[in-house]
């Protein structure tokens, strides 16, 4: 299976993306970039999918796991700015395909699929150096995309790949910054939140500038139209507005409180729960 990227990692950059959302901009990625669909692949036989970051490029060797947990956790954060259901999915798929060719016996990932190139001892990174390892990011990329998925799995492979490397973070914690980031949020009891609503509708845009103002880590935030029984997103499925007014729904644990329809009430409700 050949991908064909149109966009590149450095486009994908979460950071980039928070401060595009803190700007007010909405539009993550260049015009000309978003023309013909978010993200294009081509279907060529064979598998798992060879991803390579950057544009209209042929992949002549199948991508490494940091190229799909860096992309995933990028995909998620450009997705938190715009909230168009085509990066979720693109995210997600692209999780599926990282768990089904790289998971690793006893939790964790190797750093190649498993058709990748014949290799003496099939290699397997843990420690973050300039950059964040593979397995780090996977990690935190899971654990993000659970909150989305409504899916206790990805929890489970995210923190299962923690506790492999739990007896070095203490130790040698500059070599394992990823991992202390994605323990961080584990141990958070992670928020999800919802907010239905009609998109740039100014009273659900009120909820989402107090869902997503200040410093805060340890949470997904999906937005979409109300009355979806079944959503693109599942984090937003089966939750209706209230009395037409947008409403939010504050997870923790896959496990929501009421819904709430003032800006006040939600900010409120986080610093509760925070």
């Amino acid at each position: 299976m050949l991908h064909t990227w149109k966009v590149r990692e450095d486009d994908l950059s979460p950071a980039l993306s928070q401060g595009q959302r803190e700007d007010g901009q909405a539009a993550a990625l260049p015009q000309g970039e978003r023309e013909n669909g978010i993200i294009r692949w081509e279907d060529e036989g064979g598998s798992p999918p060879e991803a390579i970051p950057v544009r209209r490029a042929e992949a002549r060797i199948n991508g490494f796991l940091e190229d799909y947990s860096y992309v995933i956790e990028g995909l998620l954060a450009i997705y938190q700015v715009e909230f168009d259901p085509r990066w979720y999915q693109a995210a997600q798929d692209l999780a599926d395909t990282m768990i089904t060719h790289f998971r690793a016996p006893g939790g964790g990932f190797y750093d190649t699929s498993d058709d990748h190139e014949g290799l003496i001892v099939r290699p397997r990174d843990i420690q973050d150096n300039a950059t964040p390892s593979g397995n780090a990011m996977a990690a935190t990329a899971l654990l993000k995309l659970a909150g989305l998925a409504v899916e206790p799995r990805y929890v489970e492979l995210g923190e299962e790949a923690i506790a492999g490397v739990q007896s070095f973070l203490g130790q040698y914690p500059l070599g394992f910054g990823q991992w202390l980031v994605a323990l961080d949020y584990a141990l958070s009891h992670p928020r999800e939140i919802a907010i239905v609503g009609e998109p740039g509708a100014p009273d659900t845009r009120a909820l989402l500038e107090a869902a997503t103002g200040g410093f805060r880590p340890h949470q997904v935030v999906a937005v979409g139209a109300p009355g979806q029984e079944v959503a693109a997103v599942p984090l937003l499925a089966g939750r209706p507005a209230v009395d037409g007014q947008a409403a939010a729904y504050v997870c923790e644990d896959f496990s929501c409180q009421a819904p709430v329809t003032e800006p006040e009430g939600l900010g409120a409700l986080l610093e509760q729960s925070g």
